[in-house]
């Protein structure tokens, strides 16, 4: 999935909010993204998969993420600067 790279999700270290950029243009909170990947605007491949036992609440107050508080986490499997379909 192509995705564009937005911020840091601070109650996680090296979590970073993306946008996807195939159609629906929403936010995720992708786990495990290297650091050379989480550079504003930078636009990047990633596969991923959802863990249910990392979707809880923070409880750490993050008030440059609020849009993202309760958002679902994911994490990466692989990253990488070309498509797998490539």
């Amino acid at each position: 999935m192509k995705v564009k790279y937005l911020s840091t999700y601070c109650p996680k270290p090296g979590a970073a909010v993306v946008q996807v950029q195939s159609g629906s243009f929403e936010g995720l909170v992708l786990l495990n993204v290297p650091e050379n990947y989480r550079v504003k605007d930078k636009i990047f491949y990633v596969t991923y998969h959802y863990d249910p036992t990392l979707d809880h609440e923070d409880n750490i107050a993050c008030p440059l993420d609020k849009a993202y508080t309760h958002a679902k986490m994911y994490t990466v499997d692989s990253v990488g600067e070309q498509s797998c379909n490539e």
